[in-house]
């Protein structure tokens, strides 16, 4: 299988972990884009209905990183509440969405952020900037495979609408 050749730098578990959202997200018409970058192989996962991303993972020589676009998180937020601190930490974080804050204020095509509440708190944060996990701690790759998950749910849900 040609995915397998990129995977060689990843561990074991992170190899399973990574076939497992491969497999998930190819069933779900994401189509997988591989591409040589300045220091690894970028893996991009693109909806075949509207051509957004939905992930990025980027494998790199001791580094695994997963950049989730959660277009749709504001629908899932009881999910989102149970995760880890760790998890919430990186949800929480991060750069705000310029645009969404005052819409002259960033590029015009760029696509705007996530904007939703935790803990009765706002966040409006950059889609480019934010919700980016390394992937070293493997008791979290259960509940960051469950997030990839609710996104994808979410966005065909959307598509139905």
């Amino acid at each position: 299988m040609l995915i397998d050749n990129y995977l060689n730098a990843l561990n074991d578990t992170n190899r399973l972990f990574f076939k497992e959202i491969d497999d998930y997200l190819q069933r779900h018409d994401y189509k997988l884009k591989i591409e040589a970058i300045k220091s690894g192989t970028r893996f991009t996962y693109t909806c075949n209905k509207n051509r957004r991303a939905i992930a990025n993972f980027v494998i790199e020589e001791n580094k695994f990183q997963l950049h989730l676009y959660a277009d749709n998180i504001s629908s899932y937020t009881d999910f989102v509440q149970s995760l880890p601190k760790n998890i919430l930490s990186v949800l929480q974080k991060g750069g705000k969405c310029k645009r969404l804050i005052d819409a002259d204020a960033c590029n015009p095509k760029c696509i705007m952020g996530y904007d939703y509440l935790l803990d009765n708190m706002r966040y409006q944060k950059c889609r480019y900037l934010n919700f980016k996990f390394l992937l070293i701690n493997h008791e979290y790759n259960a509940f960051i495979e469950r997030l990839i998950k609710h996104e994808c749910i979410a966005r065909e849900a959307a598509f139905l609408l």
